[in-house]
């Protein structure tokens, strides 16, 4: 059974968010981070990790993380984790 998307309200200024921050931003939501917080921390961490652009652009590394399932990405964290 597939999950039930939960709908991501639209940022401020009636902001959208790339699909890889979306989840990034409910992961945070459900650890009971608020909106405004969780938004600011996955903006952050996706520069730091060079997915987004200063400008909050998907990077070359950003658009392919986001074309993986959420099982390619698992596998290539767990893989880099062995190292």
């Amino acid at each position: 059974m597939p999950k039930k998307k939960i709908p991501l309200p639209k940022g401020r200024h009636g902001r959208t968010f790339h699909p890889i921050q979306e989840s990034f931003i409910l992961k945070l939501k459900q650890k009971g981070y608020s909106m405004d917080s969780a938004i600011a921390i996955s903006t952050s961490q996706l520069k730091k990790y060079g997915l987004l652009s200063k400008t909050g652009k998907l990077t070359g590394k950003g658009k392919k993380r986001q074309s993986m399932s959420s099982e390619q990405r698992l596998s290539a964290r767990n893989t880099k984790s062995k190292k």
